[in-house]
């Protein structure tokens, strides 16, 4: 939950923007930012305690957006908006990975695949 949660704030989109945030941390750590089993410790520590910075073999932009992702403060949390005008995302949908046009259709075929299955379910 983001630290405005824990100081009794309404839900808004920049909670998701924290949710985000959260999830990108846990993937480049593989582990969460904040944690403890003491639910009232964890508040605290989410609210004051700023997150570990994420390991050095990820650039400095990626680490940029998470810091930014995951601000205490939702007003300085970026808009959806403001995160797909990043360049580090603009260049990652300009030009996805996928290397040759065989490639591109079978991974398009596959994803679209996988949502068919998901959606009908």
């Amino acid at each position: 939950m983001p630290p405005q949660w824990h100081q009794g704030e309404e839900y808004d989109f920049k909670a998701d923007i924290w949710s985000l945030g959260i999830i990108s941390y846990e993937l480049c750590c593989l582990k969460l930012p904040f944690f403890d089993e003491v639910p009232l410790k964890l508040s605290n520590k989410i609210i004051k305690d700023p997150h570990p910075p994420i390991p050095s073999i990820y650039s400095k932009e990626l680490k940029d957006l998470v810091d930014l992702l995951l601000q205490k403060d939702p007003q300085d949390r970026p808009s959806i908006k403001d995160i797909f005008n990043l360049d580090i995302i603009k260049r990652r949908i300009s030009s996805p990975q996928v290397k040759d046009s065989k490639e591109k259709n079978h991974t398009r075929k596959t994803i679209s695949s996988k949502n068919i299955k998901i959606l009908s379910k």
